[in-house]
């Protein structure tokens, strides 16, 4: 009996490692990939009005 306990021991083991293992290479993968804060400063619509004045200061308890 000792034996079977000791065997789903490393089986649990072995399953929870390969599956950490592949959550951080997607992560790492999509980090990769991801290019959400390359263009930032080139789409900031608060900060320039397409006129080439200064946007309206923005209210975020105005509703609007």
């Amino acid at each position: 009996m000792p034996n079977q306990r000791l065997n789903f021991r490393l089986f649990c083991c072995i399953f929870l490692l390969i599956g950490m293992a592949l959550m951080l290479a997607g992560s790492v993968a999509g980090a990769a990939e991801s290019d959400t804060f390359d263009d930032f400063d080139e789409f900031n619509e608060f900060e320039v009005a397409e006129s080439g004045e200064s946007a309206p200061a923005f209210d975020p308890l105005s509703g609007y």
